[in-house]
């Protein structure tokens, strides 16, 4: 019997939580070479019809059952990778330079589970073999912000568009509001956590903190162009319950550092990097019965992994 089978779509919920991979991300950095600075600079994006941004993921949890009223099952570890790679493509773009108009496609996505014995070699794998759901869909920005969503079937649901965040691809939610210098630093939302992503989770709660610092002038490929260095603290809060018999939490914990790269000449990003770890904890909060199915919840369940997100802008 494989491990929680309730708990495995939060498992994957986790994951959509964190980053949304095919990979694990190989990078291939751009040439980067120190330049002197010329003083303070901004740090926007104008973007071009046709601008695109491709993002590759990984998730990797590994977790030991400790207690479980399932048979068997104490001691046993597992290991589950999620992974997925996306692509967003500016399709119209205003005077601005900032797109109106978007298409997202995810262009691969997997996932594999193994259980491991006690030095680590795996004895089954868990995976189920079927194809994650591929999908492209437009978004268009209407002039009252409004976000309109479709795919090959027609517009999405207005549950589902609800939660998409717009603008993927200008990665504007990490800018300054101001010009900046070598040494100066400056803290984005905690929502750009939400930006990265492209879309956000109704119900849970995101806190944290996210810095950035402008570290060095660099020439990038050529171009005069700003390193940042950035480190994110975050903390992802959920709830829920089944049939009302049975509440849980579900807690994740990330801390992440990276550089990203913005092409002051071109006035676009152009990469990000950001690593580090990932935890998880279930805890049952109230348990009134035990609903058929659902025995994995009444029992607490900790993860730990790495959390690999990556960003690229090709140069035009």
């Amino acid at each position: 019997m494989s491990l929680r089978p309730r708990l495995r779509p939060r498992l994957a919920a986790l994951a959509c939580a964190l980053c949304a991979c095919t990979g694990p991300p190989e990078p291939t950095p751009p040439r980067v070479s120190p330049r002197a600075a010329s003083g303070p600079v901004e740090l926007v994006t104008r973007l071009a019809a046709g601008d695109a941004l491709v993002r590759k993921s990984r998730v990797r949890l590994a977790y030991t059952v400790t207690a479980s009223v399932l048979p068997g099952v104490v001691g046993r570890a597992y290991e589950r990778e999620l992974r997925e790679e996306l692509r967003e493509t500016a399709t119209a773009v205003d005077a601005r330079g900032a797109p109106t108009a978007l298409r997202r496609d995810v262009l691969a996505a997997a996932e594999r589970i193994l259980e491991r014995d006690a030095s680590g070699r795996a004895t089954r794998d868990l995976t189920q073999h079927t194809p994650l759901h591929l999908r492209s869909f437009a978004l268009a920005l209407g002039a009252d912000g409004e976000i309109t969503a479709a795919d090959a079937k027609g517009p999405l649901a207005a549950t589902e568009a609800a939660r998409i965040v717009f603008d993927l691809v200008t990665l504007r939610a990490l800018l300054p509001t101001g010009p900046v210098a070598p040494g100066d630093t400056w803290s984005p939302p905690v929502d750009a956590w939400h930006a990265l992503r492209g879309s956000t989770e109704p119900g849970r709660r995101l806190s944290g903190t996210i810095a950035c610092r402008y570290a060095r002038a660099v020439a990038l490929d050529g171009d005069d162009a700003v390193e940042v260095h950035v480190t994110a603290a975050l903390a992802i809060a959920d709830e829920g319950s089944v049939e009302g018999k049975l509440d849980y939490s579900l807690a994740t914990t990330l801390d992440l550092q990276g550089s990203y790269w913005h092409d002051v000449a071109r006035a676009q990003p152009r990469r990000l990097t950001l690593r580090g770890t990932a935890v998880l904890a279930h805890r049952p909060t109230a348990v009134r019965f035990i609903p058929l199915g659902a025995e994995s919840l009444s029992q607490p369940l900790d993860a730990a992994g790495e959390l690999e997100l990556e960003l690229e802008v090709p140069p035009r």
